[in-house]
C-alpha cells in the first residue's frame, strides 16, 4: 500500500521545490493520473548524520490477481539516456 524510499538532501530539496505544481496539478487531476501520490517528506537525525525518506502510495496493486496481469515493469529513476 505504501513506499517508503531514502532520498539525498538534493532529491528531498527538488521534492520541496516542485511541491507547489504537484499540488496545482492533482487537484486538477488526481483521480485520472498515473503520477505517484506522495504522503509525506521526512528526515531523521541519526547522531551526526541525517536521513530523508518520503512515503507515497504504492502504484502498483497489492491484490496477486491484478497484479499478475502487469506484463512489464521499467524502473526509469536514475537513468542517464536522454
Amino acid at each position: 500500500r505504501y513506499i517508503i524510499k531514502t532520498l539525498t538532501k538534493e532529491e528531498a530539496q527538488l521534492l520541496i521545490d516542485t511541491l507547489g505544481h504537484y499540488v496545482e496539478y492533482m487537484k486538477k487531476h488526481g483521480k485520472k493520473t498515473f503520477l505517484t501520490k506522495y504522503f509525506g517528506l521526512h528526515s531523521v537525525k541519526l547522531y551526526s548524520k541525517v536521513i530523508y525518506f518520503m512515503v507515497s502510495g504504492n502504484v502498483f496493486p497489492t491484490d496477486k490477481g491484478l497484479a499478475e496481469k502487469i506484463k512489464e515493469r521499467y524502473d526509469i529513476k536514475g537513468s542517464w539516456i536522454d
